[in-house]
């Protein structure tokens, strides 16, 4: 990764946006623990999956931090993996499987969060999303 992801981290963890937007503290101790979490696990997987998109905390849920996501796009359908940095030091790992149910596992440590492998499920729902997309091509071509 190069720094220029770390130097957004670090401000978007600090903007609150909304329609009553504000600013975190420089200094609090909460912020900086979720910003070190989140560049430890971008170190961790480092060259496994390219530069996430980067998002800090709204007005609707300021307890989140910053969120790095993954996008996965197909024709029909898209797909998302978001790991969240929470204000009390847990993470939470959510995403959008091929069928649009939602999934989400919170309240995990770093190491847990390190440990959830996601460019394995990146990885999973990119090669689900290509065989959602080719049946559902072949089913809505067969009715022209």
């Amino acid at each position: 990764m190069n720094d220029s992801i770390f130097a957004e981290i670090e401000d978007r963890a600090h903007i609150i946006v909304g329609r009553e937007a504000w600013l975190r503290s420089n200094d609090d101790p909460d912020v900086e623990k979720s910003v070190n979490n989140a560049i430890i696990f971008l170190c961790k997987i480092n060259k496994k999956l390219r530069r996430p998109y980067v998002t800090g905390g709204t007005t609707a849920n300021p307890e989140t931090v910053l969120t790095l996501y993954w996008r996965i796009n197909n024709a029909i359908r898209l797909m998302e993996l978001y790991v969240s940095f929470l204000l009390n030091g847990t993470c939470r790992i959510s995403w959008i499987e091929p069928n649009g149910a939602s999934k989400q596992v919170e309240d995990l440590s770093l190491l847990e969060t390190i440990n959830f492998d996601v460019p394995k499920k990146v990885r999973d729902l990119r090669r689900d999303a290509s065989k959602f997309t080719d049946d559902k091509f072949r089913r809505f071509n067969a009715h022209f």
